[in-house]
């Protein structure tokens, strides 16, 4: 996208003026590492800030995956206050229900009756007990809860891949390095 561009554009251009310096046949590697330093932390400080868009952009993904996942759920020409107090009266319904049986249950009368909202509540509260099964049993049952759900769950894999090196490494997002010229004594050096 937009920002993995504008970072390729940055290391395009820090790698390019890098390249001048070191090949510069008028500075000694002292002076050389004088030019280079503020380029480096310039570099680095556009791509810290570009990552951290970038990142931004992922959450904001995830929450509102989250949120069309574990939301009230649909209802058609249903005034949107009335649908959110009756997600949330549902919620309530089985917010203290932890006993498996008792939510499968719940569940299956949902499913009996067409009451995507208790169905919904039921299966928010299963993903909260990790009661993978039960979650599993509610979305075979309802194919655009089952396709938010996958929409979900890929932004958390997204984020996650962005939060950890080797993601960071697998989508080349990964840190610029540190020159030699500033490992090797930086400035100042003779």
């Amino acid at each position: 996208g937009y920002l993995d561009q504008k970072l390729r554009q940055n290391r395009e251009r820090y790698s390019r003026k890098l390249e001048e310096i070191r090949r510069d046949p008028d500075l000694n590697d002292g002076a050389k590492a004088r030019r280079i330093e503020p380029l480096y932390r310039e570099a680095r400080a556009e791509e810290a800030k570009l990552k951290q868009q970038r990142r931004a952009g992922f959450e904001e993904k995830a929450l509102r995956a989250g949120r069309e996942a574990l939301g009230a759920p649909p209802m058609h020409g249903a005034d949107p206050a009335l649908r959110e107090m009756n997600y949330r009266s549902a919620l309530l319904a089985v917010a203290d229900v932890s006993d498996p049986s008792k939510l499968s249950a719940l569940l299956e009368m949902a499913h009996d009756t067409g009451d995507k909202t208790l169905a919904r509540a039921v299966a928010y509260r299963a993903n909260g007990l990790r009661n993978d099964g039960l979650v599993r049993r509610y979305l075979d049952a309802d194919e655009a809860a089952r396709k938010t759900w996958e929409k979900w769950g890929q932004a958390h894999e997204e984020l996650e891949r962005e939060s950890t090196l080797s993601g960071q490494l697998a989508s080349g997002v990964a840190d610029i390095e540190e020159p030699g010229e500033l490992r090797m004594g930086g400035v100042g050096a003779a």
